[in-house]
């Protein structure tokens, strides 16, 4: 079965899906989150706003306003009141405004807005898929089943309240206006709190759900996963190429640096190690190439056009192989390297003569 999507999506799938606005996001989460950021703020703030908002009203409705009123009356006071209603609402809609900021970028990051899922496309007007996009989905069952236990939920716990506090309210009847008001105010907070608890444990599940279905249907079969590793790494066949030249380059940058060398240390025919040392510029003899079996002929070649020195020594060849073009030499082999020099110098100076 080679259509099965079996594989988990690989990080560019993600970035691609994030990048058209797919993410994994609970909306009952937020909703969780706001519907308890409003209840604290109501429970803070809330008699302070009715107590404005009553005054409000009754300077609106004063009969000595409402019996001089005209055009610009009229404009005047509904100016006003729009204001003192922004002004009263600004820390509820403030505090509603930075829970969802922080909510959903606790979600989904710093994504906030994607244009790809408000583009059209012709396949949402198919009437077949929507069906199978409403009936035949598993995610609309799931919805209705997390309604329909919120629903519950909150008759539970209105039920629960009312039985809890029948005394109470029983009671409130021989209480003045303001006391029943507050009795009324303690128990709807009380009950929003638990409500809004429920809610929040319910949106943390959803959270894991809606994240394990989003992996679910972004998961790809074997053959996507090859043929994006080809997209991402490329053709083998090209790779190998590049890698092929790219070593004809440093084998060809490596035999002009052979010309320059002072002696050429082999082992005897499976290493060639090109010495470079000019003592005016460099504190140590250098690594000007090195090279086995094929190279290694290759810069023995060299060496011999430009008359360089050739010294077989294999433990020697072996040390100066682990190090890198351009390295100089370790200390332990100073001492080995000082005689091929000397040597060298010696040579030169005879052909001098």
């Amino acid at each position: 079965m080679g259509d099965n999507k079996t594989e988990q999506p690989t990080p560019k799938r993600l970035r691609e899906a994030r990048r058209k606005g797919q993410v994994s996001k609970s909306n009952d989460l937020n909703q969780a989150v706001l519907f308890l950021t409003a209840a604290a703020v109501l429970s803070l703030e809330g008699g302070r706003l009715f107590n404005e908002f009553r005054m409000l009203l009754i300077r609106s409705f004063d009969p000595k306003g409402i019996a001089a009123i005209s055009d610009d009356f009229v404009l005047e006071q509904t100016g006003s009141l729009f204001l003192k209603l922004c002004f009263l609402s600004a820390p509820l809609l403030g505090a509603l405004l930075a829970a969802s900021l922080a909510i959903n970028s606790l979600q989904v990051g710093g994504l906030f807005l994607s244009g790809k899922p408000l583009s059209p496309k012709l396949e949402k007007l198919n009437p077949i898929r929507g069906f199978q996009r409403i009936f035949l989905n598993s995610k609309t069952y799931l919805e209705l089943a997390k309604n329909l236990v919120k629903f519950s939920v909150i008759l539970w716990l209105a039920y629960s309240t009312f039985v809890g506090h029948l005394s109470d309210l029983v009671l409130a009847s021989r209480l003045g206006l303001l006391q029943a008001a507050t009795l009324a105010s303690q128990l709807l907070f009380h009950l929003l709190f638990e409500i809004g608890g429920v809610f929040l444990v319910i949106g943390a599940a959803d959270f894991f759900l809606q994240r394990h279905f989003y992996i679910k249907e972004l998961k790809m079969t074997k053959e996507e996963v090859k043929r994006e590793y080809k997209e991402e790494e490329g053709d083998p066949h090209i790779k190998h190429q590049r890698r092929h030249l790219h070593q004809q380059l440093v084998a060809r940058n490596m035999l002009t640096s052979v010309s320059r060398a002072n002696a050429v240390v082999v082992n005897p025919t499976h290493l060639a190690i090109a010495l470079e040392y000019e003592e005016t510029s460099m504190a140590a003899p250098q690594i000007a190439a090195k090279g086995q079996m094929i190279l290694a002929e290759k810069i023995v070649e060299v060496a011999k056009q430009h008359r360089i020195p050739i010294v077989r020594n294999i433990s020697l060849a072996r040390g100066l192989f682990a190090l890198e073009i351009g390295d100089e030499i370790s200390e332990e082999l100073y001492q080995p390297v000082a005689e091929i020099l000397n040597w060298v110098y010696e040579l030169a100076r005879m052909e001098v003569r």
